[in-house]
């Protein structure tokens, strides 16, 4: 049998190497436990990630369905009833998504139209409290003055709403 390892058997290591396979023992030995720890974690906070991520998608789909109907229903029959049922739909179920607060602009307007003020006022006081978005943030606070100015209370009208808006 001809060993290939050019006068070199598997147990004999010259002095170099040797020093090398021994640095590397005694790092392992020191802080291996720390290097597995840390890949473990690595692992663990992408597969949170990961999970995170497929529950805002299926958070986000599930409240577009829901959206959807909503604009069918303002878009056709305009039944504020039914309006109504979905904007509470999505402010209870899917409150973190911008659906809930287009779905509450919307209602809120429909309600203003048939002259419900404060149902109008309460869904446009939910978005100013819940909503991400300062551009609808600041469109709720106008539209509340206009509820308060119709119900004429000009005193409300002129200092609440634009309190603390922040300009853009």
């Amino acid at each position: 049998v001809k060993n290939n390892n050019k006068g070199k058997s598997m147990a004999h290591f010259d002095l170099h190497e040797q020093e090398q396979l021994s640095n590397l023992k005694y790092f392992w030995q020191k802080g291996g436990k720390y290097i597995v720890g840390l890949v473990v974690v690595a692992i663990v906070a992408y597969m949170v990630n990961v999970g995170w991520n497929m529950y805002k998608n299926n958070q986000s789909s599930a409240a577009a369905e829901i959206y959807t109907q909503f604009t069918e229903v303002a878009a056709g029959s305009h039944d504020l009833d039914k309006m109504l049922k979905l904007t509470q739909e999505l402010q209870s179920k899917y409150a973190v998504t911008e659906y809930s607060s287009m779905a509450s602009m919307q209602s809120a307007e429909a309600a203003w139209k048939e002259h419900k003020l404060d149902i109008a006022a309460n869904l446009l006081n939910w978005l100013i409290d819940n909503s991400k978005d300062q551009g609808l943030v600041n469109v709720a606070r106008v539209r509340i003055a206009d509820i308060l100015i119709d119900e004429q209370k000009f005193d409300k009208a002129g200092k609440s709403p634009f309190m603390d808006m922040q300009l853009v």
